[in-house]
């Protein structure tokens, strides 16, 4: 199985949401075995520290549907209003990926940009 390239994008303040199938093979006809997994993710600042801006289970929910092969992908919108843009931007450059480990062997499933849209209206 190859690492899923998908960007993603988290307006500051609100809830995020997002559900993934994941395959066993590059046609996406076989669902992953997902039996017995766990799931863990982190978003970092694109940089040379890599801050880590989120975090499963801290502020990241992960649910998975391991006989539908889905994950979902939750943040609040209180854990995204916290994170910090500077003065002169409008959003915050990050990256982030997904892993599950399953019978002790972790594989990355999932992988790209996150940006961070910064919000206007409080």
């Amino acid at each position: 199985m190859s690492t899923f390239q998908k960007d993603i994008e988290i307006n500051q303040g609100d809830d995020y949401e997002q559900v993934f199938k994941f395959y066993s093979d590059t046609n996406n006809t076989v669902p992953l075995d997902m039996t017995g997994a766990t799931l863990a993710m982190k978003v970092r600042q694109n940089n040379y520290d890599g801050k880590v801006l989120l975090a499963s289970p801290t502020n990241i929910t992960l649910t998975l549907d391991a006989p539908l092969s889905k994950a979902t992908i939750q943040v609040t919108s209180a854990a995204s209003l916290v994170l910090a843009t500077t003065k002169d931007t409008d959003e915050i450059d990050a990256i982030y990926d997904l892993h599950m480990t399953k019978g002790g062997i972790t594989t990355r499933l999932m992988e790209g940009a996150c940006i961070i849209n910064r919000i206007v209206t409080k």
